[in-house]
């Protein structure tokens, strides 16, 4: 374990998995994180597809502020699927404050997600049977 005048940090071993707690100086836990390796998808580690998973778990009641400017309507970004992606309308700044005291900063350049979304959001646009007919009118499926 590490250990500060404000902060420890076990580090707990349970067979192949690594995770980590942060407790407060008063022995409260504050999270945990889950140490995930990267990992290429497939078996090509040259591959461009590579993939970095982190997992932080933290306590009912907790809530997360922060993170930039995004059009929707969560104030609290605790469970809510954020696509950090720099847009025209939306401003990713990858800085978060938790209710509890803590914050995170995730300092990566890549595109990211907190909390990703269980089923997938890509719309598949098809043309339908009669689209030469009606200036190229396409049919948005997915969800």
């Amino acid at each position: 374990s590490l250990q500060t005048a404000h902060l420890l940090v076990q580090i707990i071993h349970v067979g192949d998995s690594v995770t980590l707690a942060f407790l407060d100086s008063s022995g409260s836990y504050l999270y945990t994180r889950e140490v995930v390796d990267s990992k290429a998808q497939g078996d090509d580690v040259n591959s461009d597809d590579v993939s970095v998973q982190q997992i932080w778990s933290s306590v009912p009641g907790e809530s997360l502020y922060g993170g930039g400017y995004y059009v929707n309507s969560f104030v609290d970004f605790k469970g809510a699927p954020i696509h950090m992606v720099q847009l025209n309308l939306e401003v990713v700044i990858p800085c978060f404050l938790s209710s509890r005291g803590y914050g995170i900063l995730w300092d990566g350049y890549g595109e990211t997600w907190l909390n990703p979304p269980r089923k997938s959001n890509r719309i598949n646009l098809e043309p339908t049977a009669r689209s030469h007919e009606q200036n190229n009118v396409a049919v948005a499926t997915g969800m």
